[in-house]
């Protein structure tokens, strides 16, 4: 039962010292990943609205396809690392590193095993109108990019009138 590497063992690129980080070894990196994914899906919808005429026919197909994808991509991604908390908590126990407080090594295990739970349950409960909902990433970063600029503009232009005024 080999649970090594994956998403929670990213923090070994850290260094071992950083093993099992609250920030990997928890339901923060399932959130963290559908963020990712759900943002990719979007900018795929992003990317096909400016293509030019004559395109290939392949940017339709993955369209057509990238719900199904991002819900298959954030299954797995789930339930892979729900797997690896889940072999962390009972066959492999380790201690969480850096948390605010001491706690004993079965503290520990539960935590893990809390978090392998979580992410167990969002893996069978994932819904696909759920991640469409969430697919809005990308967009909403773009609209807010450019209310940001619309209101400095405004800004801008209201301080320059009021300069003149003086």
């Amino acid at each position: 039962m080999d649970a090594n590497g994956g998403i929670p063992d990213s923090d070994l690129a850290l260094g071992i010292g950083w093993h099992r980080s609250p920030f990997t070894h928890s339901i923060i990196a399932g959130v963290v990943v559908e963020g990712a994914i759900l943002s990719l899906v979007d900018l795929t919808g992003v990317i096909h609205d400016k293509l030019p005429p004559g395109y290939d026919p392949f940017w339709d197909q993955l369209l057509a396809a990238k719900e199904n994808i991002a819900a298959r991509l954030s299954e797995g991604a789930s339930a892979g690392i729900a797997y690896h908390l889940g072999v962390d908590a009972t066959l492999q126990p380790g201690a969480y590193h850096g948390l605010p407080i001491s706690m004993p090594m079965e503290a520990h295990q539960a935590l893990l095993a809390a978090n392998a739970a979580a992410e167990g349950i969002d893996t069978v409960n994932k819904k696909k109108a759920a991640l469409a909902m969430g697919q809005s990433v990308v967009s909403g970063v773009r609209l807010f990019a450019k209310n940001v600029r619309k209101g400095y503009r405004e800004a801008e232009e209201k301080r320059l009138a009021n300069r003149e005024k003086s």
